[in-house]
Protein backbone atom coordinates (compact mmCIF):
# COMPACT_ATOMS: atom_id res chain seq x y z
CA UNK A 1 0.00 0.00 0.00
CA UNK A 2 1.03 3.62 -0.51
CA UNK A 3 0.40 5.76 2.53
CA UNK A 4 -1.05 9.14 1.59
CA UNK A 5 -1.24 11.89 4.21
CA UNK A 6 -2.79 15.24 3.49
CA UNK A 7 -0.94 16.95 6.33
CA UNK A 8 2.52 15.63 7.14
CA UNK A 9 3.08 18.32 9.79
CA UNK A 10 0.01 17.18 11.69
CA UNK A 11 1.35 13.64 11.68
CA UNK A 12 4.57 14.85 13.29
CA UNK A 13 2.63 16.49 16.12
CA UNK A 14 0.02 13.74 16.49
CA UNK A 15 1.68 10.53 15.24
CA UNK A 16 -0.48 7.52 14.45
CA UNK A 17 -0.58 4.64 16.89
CA UNK A 18 -1.54 1.04 16.22
CA UNK A 19 -5.18 0.62 17.18
CA UNK A 20 -4.49 -2.88 18.47
CA UNK A 21 -1.24 -2.70 20.46
CA UNK A 22 -0.69 1.06 20.79
CA UNK A 23 2.72 1.12 19.08
CA UNK A 24 3.52 4.49 17.51
CA UNK A 25 4.03 4.83 13.78
CA UNK A 26 1.08 3.21 11.97
CA UNK A 27 -2.65 2.87 12.61
CA UNK A 28 -2.13 -0.87 12.15
CA UNK A 29 1.42 -2.02 12.76
CA UNK A 30 2.99 -4.78 10.68
CA UNK A 31 3.05 -7.22 13.60
CA UNK A 32 -0.67 -6.83 14.41
CA UNK A 33 -1.59 -6.93 10.72
CA UNK A 34 0.25 -10.23 10.34
CA UNK A 35 -1.54 -11.61 13.41
CA UNK A 36 -5.00 -11.27 11.84
CA UNK A 37 -6.26 -14.80 11.26
CA UNK A 38 -7.97 -16.06 8.13
CA UNK A 39 -11.46 -17.46 8.55
CA UNK A 40 -11.69 -21.20 7.71
CA UNK A 41 -15.44 -21.55 8.37
CA UNK A 42 -18.04 -20.09 6.04
CA UNK A 43 -21.82 -19.72 6.23
CA UNK A 44 -24.78 -19.34 3.88
CA UNK A 45 -25.53 -15.65 3.26
CA UNK A 46 -29.25 -16.22 3.83
CA UNK A 47 -29.78 -18.69 6.68
CA UNK A 48 -26.33 -18.11 8.27
CA UNK A 49 -25.83 -21.83 8.83
CA UNK A 50 -22.49 -23.46 7.93
CA UNK A 51 -21.94 -23.76 4.18
CA UNK A 52 -19.00 -25.36 2.39
CA UNK A 53 -16.97 -22.60 0.70
CA UNK A 54 -19.77 -20.13 1.40
CA UNK A 55 -22.01 -21.52 -1.36
CA UNK A 56 -25.66 -20.54 -0.90
CA UNK A 57 -27.68 -23.55 0.22
CA UNK A 58 -29.98 -24.94 -2.50
CA UNK A 59 -32.96 -24.40 -0.21
CA UNK A 60 -31.97 -20.73 0.26
CA UNK A 61 -31.11 -20.01 -3.38
CA UNK A 62 -33.01 -17.23 -5.13
CA UNK A 63 -33.32 -16.48 -8.81
CA UNK A 64 -31.76 -13.06 -8.38
CA UNK A 65 -29.76 -13.79 -5.25
CA UNK A 66 -26.19 -14.33 -4.15
CA UNK A 67 -24.52 -17.49 -5.38
CA UNK A 68 -22.32 -17.41 -2.30
CA UNK A 69 -20.60 -15.21 0.25
CA UNK A 70 -17.23 -15.39 1.98
CA UNK A 71 -15.87 -13.74 5.12
CA UNK A 72 -12.09 -13.38 5.08
CA UNK A 73 -11.48 -12.72 8.77
CA UNK A 74 -12.80 -13.26 12.26
CA UNK A 75 -15.13 -10.56 13.58
CA UNK A 76 -13.70 -10.29 17.13
CA UNK A 77 -10.28 -9.43 15.66
CA UNK A 78 -11.56 -7.00 13.05
CA UNK A 79 -14.48 -5.36 14.89
CA UNK A 80 -12.40 -2.66 16.60
CA UNK A 81 -10.50 -1.86 13.41
CA UNK A 82 -13.75 -1.41 11.51
CA UNK A 83 -14.97 0.95 14.23
CA UNK A 84 -11.85 3.10 13.95
CA UNK A 85 -11.79 3.48 10.19
CA UNK A 86 -15.55 3.73 9.69
CA UNK A 87 -16.54 6.04 12.52
CA UNK A 88 -13.29 7.91 13.22
CA UNK A 89 -12.39 8.27 9.52
CA UNK A 90 -9.00 6.56 9.95
CA UNK A 91 -8.60 5.42 6.35
CA UNK A 92 -4.93 4.63 6.95
CA UNK A 93 -5.99 1.33 8.48
CA UNK A 94 -6.73 0.05 5.00
CA UNK A 95 -3.99 1.98 3.28
CA UNK A 96 -1.48 0.26 5.59
CA UNK A 97 -3.16 -3.13 5.86
CA UNK A 98 -1.55 -6.35 4.71
CA UNK A 99 -4.14 -7.29 2.11
CA UNK A 100 -6.21 -9.55 4.32
CA UNK A 101 -8.73 -10.37 1.61
CA UNK A 102 -6.03 -11.14 -0.95
CA UNK A 103 -4.31 -13.43 1.55
CA UNK A 104 -7.63 -15.15 2.18
CA UNK A 105 -8.38 -15.74 -1.51
CA UNK A 106 -4.89 -17.08 -2.10
CA UNK A 107 -4.66 -19.06 1.14
CA UNK A 108 -7.89 -20.97 0.57
CA UNK A 109 -7.42 -21.36 -3.21
CA UNK A 110 -10.30 -19.09 -4.23
CA UNK A 111 -8.14 -16.83 -6.37
CA UNK A 112 -8.36 -18.93 -9.53
CA UNK A 113 -12.15 -19.23 -9.28
CA UNK A 114 -12.63 -15.47 -9.00
CA UNK A 115 -9.90 -14.45 -11.44
CA UNK A 116 -12.39 -13.79 -14.27
CA UNK A 117 -14.88 -11.95 -12.01
CA UNK A 118 -15.01 -8.18 -11.64
CA UNK A 119 -14.66 -6.65 -8.18
CA UNK A 120 -17.50 -4.27 -7.30
CA UNK A 121 -17.44 -2.22 -4.09
CA UNK A 122 -20.80 -1.76 -2.39
CA UNK A 123 -21.51 1.90 -3.23
CA UNK A 124 -22.45 4.71 -0.87
CA UNK A 125 -25.09 7.28 -1.73
CA UNK A 126 -23.47 10.55 -2.86
CA UNK A 127 -24.78 12.38 0.23
CA UNK A 128 -23.25 9.80 2.59
CA UNK A 129 -20.04 9.85 0.59
CA UNK A 130 -19.76 13.64 0.87
CA UNK A 131 -20.40 13.46 4.61
CA UNK A 132 -17.90 10.67 5.32
CA UNK A 133 -15.36 11.65 2.69
CA UNK A 134 -14.57 8.11 1.58
CA UNK A 135 -16.19 4.77 0.79
CA UNK A 136 -14.61 2.09 2.97
CA UNK A 137 -15.68 -0.67 0.58
CA UNK A 138 -13.98 1.08 -2.33
CA UNK A 139 -10.72 1.41 -0.37
CA UNK A 140 -10.78 -2.31 0.39
CA UNK A 141 -11.64 -3.19 -3.21
CA UNK A 142 -8.92 -1.01 -4.69
CA UNK A 143 -6.31 -2.76 -2.57
CA UNK A 144 -7.69 -6.21 -3.31
CA UNK A 145 -7.59 -5.50 -7.04
CA UNK A 146 -3.99 -4.30 -6.88
CA UNK A 147 -2.82 -7.33 -4.90
CA UNK A 148 -4.87 -10.02 -6.63
CA UNK A 149 -4.90 -8.77 -10.23
CA UNK A 150 -8.70 -9.12 -10.38
CA UNK A 151 -10.34 -6.36 -12.42
CA UNK A 152 -11.97 -3.54 -10.45
CA UNK A 153 -15.25 -2.01 -11.62
CA UNK A 154 -16.18 0.90 -9.38
CA UNK A 155 -18.85 2.43 -11.64
CA UNK A 156 -21.18 -0.39 -12.67
CA UNK A 157 -23.28 -0.26 -9.48
CA UNK A 158 -24.83 2.95 -8.17
CA UNK A 159 -26.70 3.73 -4.97
CA UNK A 160 -29.73 5.85 -5.80
CA UNK A 161 -31.56 5.70 -2.46
CA UNK A 162 -30.08 7.37 0.62
CA UNK A 163 -31.23 4.71 3.06
CA UNK A 164 -31.38 4.95 6.84
CA UNK A 165 -28.57 3.29 8.77
CA UNK A 166 -29.17 -0.43 9.15
CA UNK A 167 -27.74 -0.77 12.65
CA UNK A 168 -30.97 -1.10 14.63
CA UNK A 169 -33.09 -2.88 11.99
CA UNK A 170 -33.97 -6.57 11.99
CA UNK A 171 -33.57 -8.70 8.88
CA UNK A 172 -36.99 -7.90 7.41
CA UNK A 173 -36.66 -4.17 8.06
CA UNK A 174 -33.18 -4.11 6.50
CA UNK A 175 -34.46 -5.77 3.36
CA UNK A 176 -37.33 -3.29 3.09
CA UNK A 177 -35.04 -0.34 3.78
CA UNK A 178 -32.74 -1.36 0.92
CA UNK A 179 -35.42 -2.26 -1.61
CA UNK A 180 -34.60 -0.64 -4.98
CA UNK A 181 -31.68 1.23 -3.41
CA UNK A 182 -29.26 0.35 -6.24
CA UNK A 183 -29.15 0.44 -10.02
CA UNK A 184 -26.69 -0.65 -12.68
CA UNK A 185 -24.94 1.98 -14.77
CA UNK A 186 -25.04 -0.07 -17.98
CA UNK A 187 -27.26 -3.14 -18.29
CA UNK A 188 -25.78 -4.30 -21.58
CA UNK A 189 -22.33 -4.47 -20.03
CA UNK A 190 -23.58 -6.54 -17.09
CA UNK A 191 -25.16 -9.32 -19.16
CA UNK A 192 -23.38 -12.64 -18.84
CA UNK A 193 -20.64 -11.31 -16.56
CA UNK A 194 -19.57 -12.46 -13.09
CA UNK A 195 -19.17 -10.05 -10.17
CA UNK A 196 -17.64 -10.25 -6.70
CA UNK A 197 -19.22 -7.68 -4.38
CA UNK A 198 -16.90 -6.27 -1.71
CA UNK A 199 -17.96 -4.84 1.67
CA UNK A 200 -16.53 -4.61 5.16
CA UNK A 201 -19.05 -6.68 7.16
CA UNK A 202 -22.00 -8.95 6.46
CA UNK A 203 -24.64 -9.10 9.21
CA UNK A 204 -27.95 -10.25 7.77
CA UNK A 205 -26.75 -10.16 4.17
CA UNK A 206 -29.42 -7.65 3.16
CA UNK A 207 -27.06 -5.18 1.48
CA UNK A 208 -25.13 -7.75 -0.54
CA UNK A 209 -28.37 -9.52 -1.41
CA UNK A 210 -29.95 -6.34 -2.80
CA UNK A 211 -26.80 -5.54 -4.78
CA UNK A 212 -26.85 -9.08 -6.20
CA UNK A 213 -30.54 -8.76 -7.05
CA UNK A 214 -29.83 -5.55 -8.98
CA UNK A 215 -26.98 -7.10 -10.96
CA UNK A 216 -28.82 -10.37 -11.64
CA UNK A 217 -31.93 -8.55 -12.87
CA UNK A 218 -29.65 -6.69 -15.30
CA UNK A 219 -28.38 -10.01 -16.66
CA UNK A 220 -25.33 -10.89 -14.55
CA UNK A 221 -24.44 -14.57 -14.49
CA UNK A 222 -22.74 -15.24 -11.13
CA UNK A 223 -22.68 -12.82 -8.18
CA UNK A 224 -20.76 -13.51 -4.98
CA UNK A 225 -19.98 -11.43 -1.91
CA UNK A 226 -16.67 -11.08 -0.06
CA UNK A 227 -16.35 -9.23 3.24
CA UNK A 228 -13.74 -8.71 5.89
CA UNK A 229 -15.84 -10.43 8.55
CA UNK A 230 -19.30 -11.69 9.45
CA UNK A 231 -20.89 -9.60 12.18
Amino acid sequence: FVLCRSNAALELVFPSICQICGKRGLSLCDFCASALRLNPLQACAYCEKPAANGVTHPACARRHGLDGALAAGLFPQIQELIHYYKYLNDTALFVQGDGHMAKFLDGFSYLEYFSAFELVPVPLHEKRLRFRGFNQSELITQTLSELSGIKLNRTILKRTKNTETQTHFNREARQQNLREAFRTAENEYVKGKDFLLIDDVITTGATLSECARTLKRAGADRVWGLVLARG
